[in-house]
């Protein structure tokens, strides 16, 4: 099999796919921006032969790939590359997601659409034609309400607005195609996990956060947690999701809000969710989901993986003075604590400087941690 894998250095966990398809037997070839010789050498020799390529240039990448010759498979992990993806599936009739589908799992307007068409529950919501309409909706559903990218990844260039003259000002500055949606004050969970070349869940995983990602990244210290009891409804809902969203082969993370009346979806992401959270899942499941991908794209079969063994935390913090410091937290709670350390610059901003990541069987255990971490000392 000759698997193509777009922008194999970033994240740096992800090349844990490489490996592992490597390790499966399958031949890798890759295409990227990154200079080749300035990804770790574990991810060097996991690649076949790589093609360096500025991937915004259709054309560009179709020469590096006219180098590479006919491929079987071409993957991207990354929300970013996902169009690229369904351009390069169409050029070659791969199997995957094409051109002619690829907005239902890009533009949350058309999310929105095909979840009202199958009795999901959805927040109010319209694309911005122009100043007048959107002012008249606002109006028409309340403040403050959500403006977010029709395309977009996680929180980036998502506001808040509590007023028509904050409505106006964000007007006046954005440029690209825009979706107005009414503010839902609800927790967030998640439904995530991994499907194979049929649409068989192979494992499931769901995130309880204590915020959204819209409030880490305007400043909230991060924190979440994986369960280990995944409500019987919200999987429902997520298994009604993949089948409706024709999702095969990949990653899935679902976003909704809970509300007393039910789940709401926000948006589908047909990749693995972000920063740690592949390795919390690892952690969760006591076993390995990047070996687990790349045994279901050589065609093995019997993966499932059903037995969640552990909640598994995860609390960022940054620049601030809290209640207790790093050295008591690893004394005190050595047994829990699986990984620390400084996170990466580009995922600061959203996921805090210094992030803890830590399991126990206990959820109790899990959210004394979370509250205790994240105290502040305001002396």
């Amino acid at each position: 099999m000759k698997f193509l894998y777009i922008a194999p250095e970033f994240p740096a966990n992800y090349k844990n796919f490489l490996i592992s398809l490597k390790n499966e037997g399958i031949d890798v070839y890759a295409i990227g921006e990154a200079d080749f010789f300035s990804m770790p050498e574990d991810l060097q020799t996991s690649i076949k032969w790589y093609e360096k390529a500025n991937l915004s240039d259709f054309q560009e990448v179709n020469r590096a790939l006219d180098h590479i010759g006919p491929i079987d498979i071409v993957e991207s992990h990354d929300e970013h590359w996902l169009r690229l993806e369904s351009m390069i599936n169409s050029r070659f009739n791969l199997s995957g997601i094409k051109t002619d589908f690829i907005d239902t799992w890009k533009k949350k307007s058309v999310m929105k659409k095909i979840f009202k068409q199958n009795n999901f529950m959805v927040a109010k919501g319209e694309l911005v034609q122009n100043t007048n309409q959107a002012i008249t909706f606002c109006d028409s559903i309340g403040y403050p309400v959500i403006l977010k990218p029709n395309e977009g990844v996680g929180a980036q260039g998502v506001y808040k607005v509590y007023n028509e003259n904050e409505l106006q000002k964000v007007l006046t500055s954005i440029n690209t195609e825009y979706l107005i949606e009414e503010f839902i004050d609800a927790p967030i969970v998640t439904y995530d996990g991994l499907v194979d070349y049929d649409g068989n869940i192979l494992f499931d995983n769901s995130l309880i956060y204590s915020d959204g990602i819209y409030e880490f990244v305007q400043g909230d210290d991060p924190s979440f947690y994986l369960t280990r009891n995944i409500d019987s409804t919200l999987r429902r809902a997520g298994k009604k999701i993949v089948s409706t969203f024709l999702i095969r082969r990949k990653f899935f993370h679902f976003e909704f809000f809970k509300t007393k009346d039910g789940y709401i979806p926000l948006e589908v992401n047909c990749r693995p969710p972000g920063g740690p959270i592949l390795d919390m899942i690892n952690f969760s499941l006591d076993d390995d989901v990047y070996r687990l991908y790349a045994q279901m794209i050589a065609g093995k079969t019997g993966l499932e993986i059903n037995n969640i063994k552990y909640f598994c935390g995860f609390v960022g913090r940054r620049d601030r003075h809290y209640s207790i410091d790093h050295d008591e937290i690893i004394s005190k709670y050595s047994d829990n604590i699986v990984a620390f350390g400084e996170n990466p610059p580009i995922f600061s901003g959203a996921m805090g400087r210094y992030i803890y990541i830590f399991k126990s069987i206990n959820e109790a255990r899990i959210n004394e941690m979370i509250t205790t971490m994240l105290q502040k000392n305001y002396t």
